[in-house]
């Protein structure tokens, strides 16, 4: 399966070799309980939204998990989006 961003390569480019960037959280509640189980998710320096501007530090982070759990992190997220759908 090809992994694909959504966001630019500012954010990126922060990760390690071995990481994925799977989007920009709100640092207010990091971290997330439903992340807890997930070794290797931790926080970038700087996000940026989609015109490549930088996102206040104090409010937005962009997030990264290693690619080992790259399909936890999936089936975490799934069950979340199916939960709200019910």
């Amino acid at each position: 399966m090809a992994i694909v961003s959504i966001y630019n390569n500012k954010c990126e480019s922060q990760g390690k070799k071995d990481e994925i960037f799977v989007g920009n959280t709100n640092i207010s509640c990091f971290p997330k309980s439903y992340l807890k189980v997930l070794k290797t998710a931790r926080l970038g320096d700087q996000a940026y939204d989609i015109n490549d501007k930088p996102i206040p530090k104090d409010y937005m982070r962009p997030l990264f998990i290693g690619h080992s759990e790259y399909d936890a992190y999936n089936k975490i997220m799934d069950e979340r989006f199916k939960a709200i759908g019910r």
